[in-house]
């Protein structure tokens, strides 16, 4: 048979459900532990690392192409001349993350995988 405690955790448990419900993610702060591999401590009370994180492509070190108007150098050289330069290139971009950055990180609710945001400066 049911009683007045069985009700009132009943309520509880609907009141934690619907107060989970409505914060779907939680933001958290971090440390950069190590770069390769990618490990991360996360507000002093655990470390992730691997597929709990989910890394931008601006925090990885990537390849993007870029367009560059076309322009003259500076006069320089012997005889003195210019070069023309622009066009599409490439250009690498190096990753912004070190050892001992401090990180933003977003958790997803049931908290397995953790989005990282960006530096904190």
């Amino acid at each position: 048979m049911y009683d007045t405690n069985d009700l009132v955790r009943a309520m509880q448990q609907m009141s934690v459900g619907a107060s989970q419900a409505s914060y779907p993610a939680d933001v958290m702060s971090g440390t950069i532990l190590s770069v390769k591999p990618l490990k991360v401590q996360v507000e002093q009370r655990f470390t992730i690392s691997g597929d709990m994180l989910v890394v931008p492509e601006h925090l990885t070190e990537h390849e993007i192409k870029v367009t560059v108007e076309s322009a003259d150098t500076k006069e320089a050289g012997e005889p003195a001349h210019l070069h023309e330069y622009g066009g599409e290139l490439t250009v690498k971009v190096h990753s912004p993350l070190k050892r001992g950055d401090h990180v933003q990180l977003i958790r997803q609710h049931g908290g397995q995988k953790f989005l990282l945001v960006g530096k904190v400066v």
